[in-house]
């Protein structure tokens, strides 16, 4: 038996198609802050696509709490995360910054510099208390992520490698799996009572992640043998999806029966994809971090709170969008550095946003270095390392796997796909129109480099130093941290240069 929303949830009005926008500046400035003064709860549902919701389209009822949230709230159809996977991506949504400005780059071992200034931190800075709860710990305090929170609860569970970046952490949590979302629940409920949450009387900004759309999969059996019934294709991954659409129903119903959910803005959204089945015949595309295709990097993202009208955005935005946003929203101190643009004035129903219409994507775990740009109507990819792979027979890593290598052989050095149905998926075996749309691919391209010429390589805080670049005769050269390549033609260091691994030292 679903919970339902609808007992804690103020009705608002019905969705509107489209919402007339104010352009008065002087109303815009009386109500740009319209939810000044109002609790939050952010709600992160990792390796979430939006197209698995409801409200997104999907045809089986596996997120039926998430939808109520999004019909009456303001959703955004097209919003597009910076990286696709985690540690980069959650980097953005807490700082307002391009992973590359970050220095988040590679798993292992890259950190938050604690020189960015959070959303906790914005939060606190403006009387709130502030609270944090996470079930993946790419995103521990070990990794920079707890600064600014008066309370940051990391994952209770840690993955092999982080043995090697930490020694300092607990062994035992090297063997647990990843948390449950009935475990994140009733850590969270927890929280809430042990802070005395419903005594104080400062607002409260809390964060909370499930992850249980994340391999490996394991939400109990009867969501498994639902979404087998329906005839997912995807029936583990639905399956995960409508275990914690349950559970964050269950906290909600909680936090409205202590008073907690008065006057309080719900933000729901997610750090990347999954590639699914999306991607037939795509070496490495079932997952995420390796490529920058809709289905890893276009996310769900809706905002609720009982004071807005429930409204559907189609214009195009970012997650580098969040922080100048909630900044806006929430009369936070204003910040001239970041890159993004506020997009209230589409939450609120007052004003106008100057938006340039992309969103820029980039990832660079393990092997795989790609940089894209997504419009309204095209997606447009540099696959980095496949260009230095099929030119100059150089890899990250130390070896490729099967699919890895399989992938670098064939595919093409840039990727160029028409966007305007969103039912059908990038596939360069099939409908890359890099060779025949020229001109569109020769003005995105110059916006990427536009893009990368303003936001500037940061070299990461810790890098790995197993991190290496393997030439044509296997031999391992470290280009990170100071380090130069030594032993290698001109020709071959200019290749890097272009690529970004080397820095021209002239």
């Amino acid at each position: 038996m679903w919970i339902t929303l609808g007992l804690w949830l103020s009705c608002t009005e019905d969705i509107q198609k489209e919402r007339q926008q104010i352009a008065n500046p002087i109303v815009a400035e009386k109500t740009a802050a319209i939810l000044e003064g109002s609790n939050v709860v952010f709600i992160l549902m990792d390796t979430l696509r939006a197209d698995r919701l409801g409200s997104y389209g999907y045809s089986i009822d596996i997120s039926p709490n998430l939808d109520k949230l999004a019909n009456e709230g303001v959703r955004f159809e097209k919003h597009f995360a910076t990286s696709s996977w985690t540690r980069p991506s959650t980097g953005t949504i807490f700082t307002g910054h391009h992973p590359r400005t970050l220095g988040l780059y590679e798993e292992m071992f890259d950190q938050l510099p604690e020189e960015f200034v959070t959303i906790a931190e914005r939060f606190k800075a403006k009387g709130y208390k502030t609270y944090g709860v996470t079930s993946n710990p790419n995103v521990n305090s070990f990794f920079g992520f707890s600064q600014g929170f008066d309370k940051y609860e990391d994952a209770g569970m840690l993955f092999k490698w982080m043995e090697q970046a930490n020694k300092e952490i607990s062994k035992e949590l090297l063997h647990l799996q990843l948390e449950t979302a009935t475990t994140i629940t009733n850590r969270t409920l927890d929280l809430i009572n042990s802070v005395k949450l419903s005594e104080s009387k400062q607002p409260y900004f809390l964060i909370i992640t499930y992850i249980d759309s994340h391999k490996p999969y394991q939400a109990p059996s009867k969501y498994k043998k639902f979404t087998e019934k329906h005839r997912s294709r995807t029936s583990q991954y639905d399956a995960g999806v409508q275990y914690a659409d349950y559970e964050i129903g269950r906290l909600l119903k909680e936090m409205k029966t202590q008073g907690l959910l008065d006057n309080t803005t719900i933000i729901f959204t997610s750090d990347h994809g999954e590639g699914l089945k999306s991607h037939p015949k795509i070496p490495n595309s079932h997952g995420h971090g390796l490529t920058l295709y809709d289905s890893t990097v276009r996310v769900p993202l809706f905002v609720h709170h009982p004071s807005l009208k429930a409204n559907v955005i189609s214009q195009l935005n970012s997650s580098i969008d969040l922080m100048p946003t909630w900044i806006e929203l929430f009369a936070l101190k204003a910040d001239s550095t970041l890159p993004g643009v506020s997009i209230a004035p589409w939450i609120s129903g007052f004003g106008t946003v100057q938006h340039p219409g992309v969103a820029f994507l980039e990832t660079e775990m393990k092997a795989h270095d790609k940089i894209g740009v997504r419009t309204n109507t095209h997606s447009f990819i540099i696959n980095n390392d496949v260009k230095l792979y099929q030119e100059e027979g150089i890899h990250e890593n130390y070896n490729l796997r099967g699919p890895e290598r399989q992938a670098f052989e064939q595919s093409p050095f840039e990727e160029l796909y028409l966007r305007d149905d969103l039912s059908t998926f990038e596939l360069y075996t099939k409908n890359n129109i890099i060779e025949t749309d020229a001109e569109i691919a020769t003005e995105l391209r110059n916006k990427i480099n536009d893009f990368l010429a303003q936001n500037k390589y940061r070299e990461p805080q810790n890098r790995s130093p197993k991190d290496a670049l393997t030439l044509p005769n296997g031999k391992n050269v470290f280009p990170y941290a100071g380090k130069k390549i030594v032993d290698i033609d001109e020709n071959t260091r200019k290749s890097l240069e272009q690529l970004g691994y080397l820095e021209n030292d002239k």
